[in-house]
């Protein structure tokens, strides 16, 4: 029997591609509130839209009409898997058709969101005429949500899929969203532009995903997009300005204010975009690591800086309209809505928070580039990250993925504050954000492995030392503290870059040893400051004059003060968060003084006081 074309075959309407997956999403009882970025509109509203049809006002909430669809030009996308990273096998079938490869289909059957196994996958036409049966749903308020419902599950059928209630990524994720304009093109120049602009936003942030930030033609086509959607967005202002009608007036500003929140996040994705292409075009490596700074202030120099002065100052421009934007939401309908007020408020938090870290990270393209600005941009970053995290535990609870990747995210932040930093609250926080990760996400989780090794990272990244007789002052990991015998074993396997006579191990007094600044210690046998002893600190500074180390303690009330090495101890934490000696020799090959800084050798009232002398332990 020869293969069945689904291309001569009449595409399904949106009637029967819902009727076919009822059965196979029934389960699915919880919905979501909205259809992609849009809200919907209230019963009142709805109810002032029919009460003023008989004056001659359409009503925007209806169907998709026959004149829309016949008015669509584009193309439909030709499906391929060639770039789904799972292809079907031979027993697997469409969850919405239930047709397979077994049937004799020659168009591929396309997954790319959580589901495993032979389910969820689909043909991209069945998608298509399922996600626009839909949204109409949605749009005329046939299907509504309730207050438990999964918004991935119900409110955005071209995003994500219906059965793991997982967004839709890749390859497969571009094409929906391109489907998805096509079937709204029909709908511009109306009332009904916003579903059109809600479409072309998805087309957009899909090419984020999808771009070969190294290809200049690709790159090409996002900024045109991008720029095409945002003049798409400005026209259709005009269609919703019309207040003459007091049955309508309402509804009216509700959908400008829709359109003007896609408007802020189409600036929002533009400037993250963009942002993107200047790590890019300063050497950050794209598959992850180490940003280089030196090769950011070199390629001003070259013929790309110029470039790069011109994307951070649009990039500037587009932060600024999309915060102006959401900060613009709060005197319209949109925002007098409690549910929605926070979504918006959360979002703007959100923004300037990255609008803080991306400024930080480009300091140097600015054109004030004040030390107290600098500083000023630092405190601002992490208040902006401390309130997103409090916000966001708020909103969905501490155990949520969201809650955890922010506590994260905060916890690099404090890291790289400068002066501002402290390390025992930062360690404080990964603490507890790695056993909730343990316990809701689970041990194996990408993401609770990514708090774990940021906390390994904070806890040994300054934990070694120096012999005092060392004149090149070579520092070494830390192994262990043997407290039975008082000594520390200390790991010296590359010595001067070869092996040592004593082997990779060595035992030395903790009074021989000159610490790393930014080691945690606490304070031990001290007589003349004996308030002083188990308080927790770290080290800032090494005094070669006095021979002692320079203390900042966790407790802010308590001044810095010198203590000797043989009053200091280096703190260990618990085993389960202890990293292993492997672990200890991949974070000691990075520079701590980078990730963790010195805290401010030179900050107010370091230095030594005329009463600074009660404050310095005379060790007998």
């Amino acid at each position: 029997m020869g293969k069945k074309s689904r291309k001569n075959k009449p595409r399904r309407s949106e009637e029967a591609a819902a009727s076919s997956a009822s059965a196979a999403v029934s389960s699915n009882k919880n919905a979501g509130v909205s259809e992609s970025n849009s809200k919907n509109p209230s019963q009142r509203q709805r109810q002032q839209v029919r009460q003023s049809s008989s004056s001659g006002f359409r009503n925007p909430f209806t169907a998709t009409a026959l004149s829309e669809v016949n008015a669509i030009v584009s193309p439909h996308v030709v499906s391929s898997d060639e770039h789904d990273p799972v292809k079907a096998t031979g027993g697997a079938t469409c969850w919405i058709c239930l047709e397979g490869l077994e049937d004799g289909d020659d168009e591929p059957l396309r997954r790319n969101c959580a589901c495993r196994g032979d389910s969820g996958y689909a043909h991209l036409t069945c998608l298509t005429s399922f996600a626009t049966s839909e949204s109409d749903e949605i749009w005329t308020g046939k299907k509504k949500g309730g207050s438990n419902t999964n918004q991935l599950a119900f409110g955005r059928p071209w995003e994500s899929c219906a059965n793991c209630k997982q967004y839709y990524v890749g390859k497969l994720r571009g094409d929906i969203a391109l489907e998805f304009a096509r079937s709204t093109e029909g709908m511009v120049g109306g009332l009904r532009s916003f579903r059109h602009v809600t479409a072309k936003s998805w087309v957009t942030k899909s090419m984020i995903d999808n771009t070969n930030m190294r290809d200049v033609k690709s790159s090409s086509k996002v900024v045109s997009e991008f720029d095409k959607l945002l003049i798409l967005i400005k026209s259709c202002y005009a269609a919703y300005e019309d207040d003459s009608n007091p049955m309508v007036a309402g509804l009216m500003g509700f959908l400008r204010a829709n359109i003007q929140q896609t408007e802020a996040e189409t600036n929002y994705n533009y400037a993250i975009w963009l942002a993107q292409r200047m790590r890019c075009l300063t050497r950050k490596s794209w598959g992850g690591g180490d940003f280089d700074y030196t090769a950011g202030h070199n390629v001003l120099l070259t013929g790309d800086g110029n470039d790069l002065k011109l994307l951070y100052n649009k990039w500037n421009e587009l932060m600024n309209s999309a915060i102006a934007g959401y900060e613009g939401l709060k005197g319209t309908l949109l925002y007098s809505e409690p549910g929605t007020r926070g979504q918006v408020e959360m979002s703007k938090l959100q923004l300037m928070n990255q609008y803080s870290q991306i400024k930080k990270e480009f300091s140097y393209l600015a054109q004030d580039r004040a030390t107290d600005n600098i500083a000023k941009d630092e405190r601002e970053t992490l208040e902006l990250s401390k309130k997103l995290l409090k916000s966001t535990i708020e909103d969905s609870g501490e155990a949520s993925t969201t809650a955890i990747r922010y506590a994260l995210q905060h916890a690099h932040q404090m890291m790289e504050s400068g002066k501002h930093y402290r390390p025992f609250e930062t360690i404080d926080l990964l603490l507890k954000t790695l056993k909730t990760a343990r316990r809701s996400l689970g041990p194996s989780h990408k993401l609770t492995g990514s708090v774990s090794s940021t906390l390994q990272t904070c806890i040994v990244s300054n934990r070694e030392g120096a012999h005092y007789l060392d004149s090149r002052r070579a520092y070494h990991p830390v192994d262990r503290y043997e407290e039975d015998v008082d000594v520390y074993i200390m790991n010296i396997e590359n010595w001067y870059g070869k092996q040592h006579d004593h082997g990779s191990t060595i035992a030395w007094d903790p009074s021989d040893i000159i610490l790393k600044r930014g080691a945690l210690i606490q304070c031990v046998d001290l007589e003349k400051a004996s308030h002083l002893n188990d308080k927790r600190g770290w080290v800032a500074d090494y005094d070669d004059d006095s021979g002692r180390h320079l203390v900042k303690f966790e407790d802010e009330k308590i001044k810095p003060c010198l203590v000797k090495p043989d009053n200091l101890r280096l703190i260990f934490f618990g085993k389960e968060y202890e990293p292993t000696s492997e672990e200890c020799k991949k974070v000691a090959g990075k520079d701590g003084a980078s990730e963790f800084p010195s805290l401010a050798k030179d900050d107010e009232d370091d230095g030594d006081d005329e009463d600074g002398e009660d404050d310095i332990p005379d060790l007998c």
